[in-house]
């Protein structure tokens, strides 16, 4: 996934109109230009009672990191989702999102749209079309 995601930051890169969001102030709709790439990431967590819930964090100013800068905020956000550490600061200013529920053997799912995110990329497994499953 963090292939994925750092790709998705490099599409950002060079189509910034898609980190743009929408609101709506006093009743009338505004664009808001995002300057700054914060990528949220879909995290699967396993909550203290032992559900599941999915947390969205961010890795800020992801548009001035290279690949290795990028992997190690990715991993580090990781971490703090799964070891409970993660703060409010955590979750501000996201403005787009990566889902990946292929993880799951999910290939079709519905992504939200958060106010202030550009956009979400929901990713499915990879799966061959049914009229061609089982043919190998």
């Amino acid at each position: 996934t963090h292939i994925l995601a750092y790709a998705m930051v490099q599409a950002l890169k060079t189509v910034p109109a898609m980190n743009n969001a929408y609101a709506e102030i006093d009743g009338k709709p505004h664009l808001i230009e995002n300057h700054q790439i914060n990528l949220g990431m879909a995290i699967d967590v396993v909550a203290s009672d032992g559900s599941r819930k999915l947390v969205v964090p961010a890795i800020k100013g992801a548009e001035q990191m290279d690949f290795l800068d990028f992997w190690r905020a990715y991993e580090e956000i990781v971490r703090k989702g799964r070891t409970n550490e993660l703060t409010v600061d955590d979750f501000k200013g996201v403005t787009a999102s990566l889902t990946n529920p292929g993880g799951f053997g999910t290939n079709h799912s519905i992504a939200r749209l958060m106010p202030g995110q550009g956009m979400i990329l929901g990713v499915g497994s990879i799966d061959y079309p049914a009229a061609y499953q089982g043919n190998s």
